[in-house]
């Protein structure tokens, strides 16, 4: 090491002589060994002189509160000789005292220049959080423990000195201290770096480069300084604390038990209301075990806030010995560390408020049968309460329900489309007949076991003379109506009907009747020239009057909808100069919707029109049915001559008439009928001179039907009647 003395100006530095250059030489294999220090010192030589201001990388990238200044250098020489070899330190460099205004400082490296009087310019830095452990810990030694004398100078500097070269700091103590104690030994340096080790810096180090060279060296060329006083940082706290808020889930679990009276079997399908403290929560239905479950999703909201934690806020600028005085204060070491256990407290506080909010909730709770299971009737007293306290959830609610069979009744209603909702009078809602049959398995109370399987035939209904009837304890069910016969005048139901029996069942049925309308078509002449404006009055079969119809230009007249029956065709009005034709009897029967009555007016000449009917009646239930025989064969029969003038057969309507006549006495004589038709007898038929309308003759044959006892009979009854007021009335008993 170079130096300067502030009495004269004398280079303390000497120059190498040809005597070092020889031992340099001779140390040429060591300088290869240590490559790697000479590769540190270029680095630190680099970064000084690209930064200009001769600050080492010891300081780079450290994060750290600094303080600057200046002060000047003083020098002095301690030890004239000081070879220290594992650093290549001749012993002529000997070893310098330096101080800069008046505090001890320590150079970085072994033969680098340092004039006395030179002017320095610091820095500061925390000698905890330093990089460079061993210069730190070396100078805590020295400044805080060592005797400060001059073998402690020797041994710190040779330890620093190691720092800086990268050297074997055992070997380069042991040679330092060989220099000042000829009995210092490897065991003495192994226990002074063992010493320095253990150290824990605290305090400020200062870290010195040359400003401004008294020589006017350059400043690169320069050492580093290193100081150091015992000012530790204060112990920087704060306080923090942690508030836990939030919900905890506090549901509440009911479950409900259904069972049959009779046979304790667990019942599907009941349905229950609950309360809380009388507000509606939600309903539930037993299921096939005859139980039901419903959870009540409640919570409780909290807020809790622990007690305040201290925590360093600059735990990493402290020494080891502060943190350790911070730790037994009950300080975190940061403020992450201090809110996790906060945070820890919080949620303990937490948990203890969630508790006690639990325990002192108190609620009634209540359970009502709404709709019972199927078949079984809903007790008297259904509403069932527990009380919520003391923490309790869950609770388990008790039923049994009694089972009972029902009645089916069905009244038949009919239907029809006419505008006047006429039903008529000869269709009758008596004797509808329906089967009922299993749609599913019929079970018994415990709704298991199968009474009847799907589509079994459970029995037979008969409607009255009001379409009403009724079958009593049933199995409760479901069930499927089937019209098998429909009553006089309706169309049998397509569609079955489903019937659920839970209970006492009224099914209403509406029925179809058929219905259809008449048309006319009038002509006259005996050339089919329609006829206009002939008016017709239709009857029922008991003679009221439902409509008065009139032709059109094409001869057309036709009915509204007309219900089910028998009706009377009946001219009032024709083209003059012609014959109004004879009644003509139609029924409406479902066997097409539109009926058609072809008429022909005749000119005013004598003849013989004849209609053909059979009329069956029923006075139980008061209805009335017409048959017209259709192709019933007359032949018109001249007394006179016994010749036939003119055979006659009855068309759809039942209706036949004949030509011109010439007066004489005439037998109307039948001689085909239709099948299950009487044939009428004999009738003479009278035409005189003048006469210019025809004879019109109607057959009819009444059937009526007696009852005697459980059975049915019939008598027969015919007429025959005249238009001049003639007729003829017997009866024939068919028994």
């Amino acid at each position: 090491m170079e130096g300067s003395t502030r009495k004269g100006s004398q280079d303390i530095s000497q120059t190498v002589t040809s005597k070092k250059e020889e031992e340099s030489l001779k140390q040429m294999k060591k300088i290869c060994k240590k490559i790697s220090v000479s590769i540190l010192t270029l680095l630190m030589i680099m970064t000084m002189y690209l930064s200009g201001s001769g600050e080492s990388l010891f300081l780079k990238n450290r994060d750290v509160k600094a303080f600057t200044g200046e002060a000047k250098l003083v020098m002095s020489q301690a030890l004239s000789s000081n070879k220290i070899s594992e650093i290549d330190r001749p012993a002529s460099e000997g070893l310098w005292s330096m101080t800069a205004d008046g505090h001890r400082v320590f150079c970085l490296n072994s033969g680098k220049t340092m004039c006395s009087g030179d002017t320095l310019k610091y820095k500061t830095i925390n000698a905890a959080t330093y990089e460079k452990k061993g210069i730190a810990k070396a100078l805590n030694w020295y400044f805080r423990s060592s005797g400060k004398n001059t073998k402690d100078l020797s041994l710190c500097q040779a330890y620093i000195w190691a720092c800086g070269h990268g050297a074997n700091k055992q070997n380069t103590v042991y040679q330092a201290g060989k220099n000042v104690d000829r009995g210092y030994s490897q065991k003495d340096a192994k226990k002074f770096c063992k010493m320095i080790s253990d150290q824990d810096p605290e305090g400020t180090i200062y870290y010195y480069t040359v400003k401004k060279c008294v020589k006017k060296k350059k400043l690169d060329s320069h050492q580093v300084l290193f100081g150091f006083r015992h000012t530790p940082p204060d112990i920087e706290k704060a306080k923090t604390s942690a508030t836990k808020s939030g919900t905890s889930p506090d549901n509440v679990r009911i479950k409900i038990k259904k069972k049959d009276a009779e046979t304790r079997a667990g019942l599907s399908g009941a349905v229950f209301q609950i309360y809380m403290d009388g507000n509606y929560q939600g309903s539930v239905t037993t299921d096939d075990n005859g139980e039901a479950s419903y959870t009540v999703q409640r919570t409780v909201s909290y807020s809790v806030t622990s007690t305040k934690k201290t925590y360093v806020k600059n735990w990493n600028d402290l020494s080891k010995s502060q943190q350790k005085e911070a730790t037994d204060n009950g300080w975190y070491d940061s403020s992450a560390k201090a809110y996790a256990v906060a945070m820890q407290e919080a949620q303990k506080l937490a948990k203890q408020k969630i508790s006690a909010l639990k325990s002192a909730s108190v609620h009634t709770w209540m359970v009502r049968e709404t709709k019972s299971p199927f078949g079984h009737l809903i007790p008297d007293q259904t509403d069932q309460s527990k009380v919520e306290q003391g923490g309790v959830r869950s609770f388990t609610f008790n039923y049994t329900n009694e089972f009972q069979k029902s009645d089916l009744e069905i009244f038949k209603q009919g239907t029809v489309k006419n505008k006047r909702g006429d039903l008529g009078v000869e269709a009758n809602l008596q004797n509808a007949v329906y089967e009922l049959y299993a749609d599913h398995d019929i079970t018994g109370s415990d709704n298991k076991s199968v009474v009847y399987k799907a589509g079994t035939l459970v029995t037979q209904m008969v409607t009255d003379a009001n379409g009403y009837a009724k079958v009593t304890d049933l199995y409760p069910g479901y069930y499927r109506l089937h019209e098998k016969y429909a009553p006089l005048g309706y169309k049998v139901s397509s569609n079955d009907i489903s019937v659920t029996v839970d209970k006492n069942t009224s099914q209403y049925l509406k029925e179809e009747q058929y219905e259809g309308t008449i048309r006319v078509v009038k002509t006259f002449g005996g050339e089919n020239v329609p006829e206009a404006q002939a008016v017709f009055e239709v009857y029922d079969s008991k003679n009221n009057l439902k409509q008065t119809i009139t032709t059109n230009d094409k001869g057309i007249a036709e009915t509204d909808l007309l219900p089910y029956g028998a009706y009377r065709i009946h001219q009032t009005k024709t083209t003059d100069g012609y014959d109004m034709v004879p009644d003509k009897w139609v029924s409406i029967d479902g066997s097409k919707m539109i009926y058609k009555v072809e008429s022909n007016d005749p000119k005013q000449h004598a003849g013989i029109m004849l209609t053909k009917v059979t009329r069956i009646s029923d006075k139980e239930t008061g209805t009335y049915t017409k048959k017209e025989e259709y192709k019933a064969e007359f032949q018109i029969i001249d007394q006179s001559t016994k010749k036939v003038i003119e055979t006659l057969i009855t068309d759809e309507n039942g209706a036949a008439q004949s030509g011109k006549l010439d007066p004489g006495i005439y037998t109307v004589h039948q001689t085909k009928g239709s099948d299950n038709y009487k044939i009428a007898d004999d009738f003479d038929v009278t035409i005189k001179d003048g006469d210019k309308k025809f004879k019109n003759l109607s057959w009819i044959i009444i059937i009526m039907e007696i009852r005697s006892g459980s059975e049915k009979r019939w008598s027969r009854m015919e007429s025959l009647n005249q238009n001049q007021g003639l007729s003829l009335l017997y009866w024939m008993n068919l028994w």
